[in-house]
């Protein structure tokens, strides 16, 4: 395995010296095998994401990334409804009108509910 192996593979395709130094660095850390299956682990993890959040080859070599662990993680876009989703203060029932200043749902509201 070269560089050019790793570079071939990557998405963005930037600061190609600064990434080959970064390379030769991880090669006294990881065998060059070792490194390309940590991309190809998080290929797909970064393939879902925008670019401004994608690291520079030389960054992800740099931190050692090749090591990281890529489970099912929520994309951008299911944090964002994740955290923006309208939740009753009280009960914390989803996707619901939320009534009054405390934000609870017409049930909490009217005490038709009862939280523990």
């Amino acid at each position: 395995m070269t560089f050019s192996a790793f570079w071939s593979e990557q998405i963005r395709k930037e600061a190609k010296k600064a990434a080959e130094r970064a390379w030769n660095k991880a090669l006294k850390e990881a065998t060059a095998e070792e490194i390309l299956a940590g991309w190809r682990r998080s290929r797909d993890h970064y393939s879902t994401r925008e670019r401004q959040f994608i690291p520079l080859p030389s960054t992800w070599l740099n931190q050692g990334r090749w090591m990281d662990e890529y489970g099912d993680e929520p994309s951008a876009k299911e944090w964002y409804d994740r955290r923006h989703t309208p939740r009753c203060s009280q009960c914390k029932v989803e996707g619901v009108n939320l009534i009054g200043e405390q934000g609870k749902c017409h049930d909490c509201y009217y005490g038709l509910r009862v939280v523990k």
